[in-house]
């Protein structure tokens, strides 16, 4: 009898630890396609953004009769607007059309001089953009499960000799032209669950975000505009 008390204890310790050991792999898959997933969904984006970023603000060489070349008016190369509470920013980045020709979503469509790509979450969890100077253009999704975005602005100011620089919500922004530069923070989750915890996470605010057994990871870049008023 004792010996069979023994079997089954130890037939059970062997089981438990097969379970976990499968436990353990599954999670470890799963957080590996997790993450892959994460980073399919911040590397284009990070890269759209640096190029629009790039051309953001340029302006275009002209030549008038009788006139000396200049480049056209300045255009302000970011724009943007808090949201409420804890809620999600959005910003544009805007172009000039004659020399930039192509939106956040690749359609090369004529429309008004200046091209202005417009970020903003969806109700669905979405990243989303469109050309906001374009009459009739929608909202298309560039990446899923964003939960959040959060933007601060590098404002210029002072003079050549003594220049100064601060960050600043939009709210704060007092001249987007000298708008230098840009921090966006994205939280991104995945689609499923894939652990349980009780531990806690922090977002882009430096809120608390409770585990609910969703993969998380916040995306900063920084986007650096060029084209900036001196």
């Amino acid at each position: 009898m004792a010996e069979t008390l023994v079997g089954l204890a130890l037939g059970l310790w062997v089981m438990l630890l097969a379970w976990q050991a499968w436990a353990t792999l599954r999670w470890t898959v799963q957080s590996l396609r997790a993450a892959s997933a994460w980073e399919q969904n911040a590397r284009p984006l990070a890269a759209l953004w640096q190029q629009l970023a790039d051309q953001a603000g340029s302006g275009s060489l002209q030549t008038p009769a009788g006139q000396a070349a200049r480049l056209s008016a300045y255009l302000a190369p970011v724009a943007g607007v808090d949201g409420a509470g804890t809620q999600s920013d959005n910003f544009s980045l805007t172009q000039e059309r004659a020399l930039f020709p192509a939106d956040c979503q690749g359609n090369n469509i004529t429309g008004p001089a200046a091209l202005s790509n417009h970020f903003k979450l969806s109700t669905k969890l979405e990243l989303t953009c469109k050309d906001s100077q374009r009459s009739g253009a929608l909202y298309q999704a560039l990446a899923e499960r964003v939960e959040d975005m959060q933007v601060l602005y590098v404002q210029r100011s002072g003079t050549l000799k003594d220049p100064r620089w601060q960050w600043r919500t939009a709210t704060q922004v007092t001249d987007w032209p000298r708008v230098q530069g840009a921090e966006v923070c994205l939280r991104l989750a995945s689609p499923l669950k894939i652990f349980q915890g009780s531990d806690s996470q922090v977002g882009c605010q430096g809120e608390t975000i409770a585990r609910d057994g969703r993969y998380r990871k916040l995306w900063r870049g920084f986007l650096r505009f060029a084209h900036a008023t001196p």
